[in-house]
């Protein structure tokens, strides 16, 4: 069982060329022990893949929250968030 500290969503469209139906989900937590990321993919109705990691855990970053996420892209998702000291 995950204690998250944050928890953000973004959707984004399937489709290029129907931009205006975003089908896709993704929401982010922050696991309060390790400040590593929860992702859960939600696609047509289905959730795809869920997901514990940190991809910043090479520069020794982990988040505290809050976290931002954005989906301008339908192949890209920014994940935006604050380390405990500040990074």
């Amino acid at each position: 069982m995950y204690k998250l500290d944050s928890l953000a969503a973004c959707s984004s469209a399937s489709d290029l060329n129907q931009p205006g139906i975003r089908d896709v989900v993704d929401v982010f937590g922050v696991d309060a022990s390790s400040g590593d990321i929860l992702q859960l993919h939600l696609e047509k109705d289905s959730w795809l893949q869920a997901q514990l990691l940190n991809p910043y855990q090479e520069n020794g970053t982990r988040f505290s929250g809050p976290i931002t996420v954005s989906a301008l892209n339908p192949d890209r998702v920014d994940l935006l968030g604050a380390g405990p000291n500040g990074e």
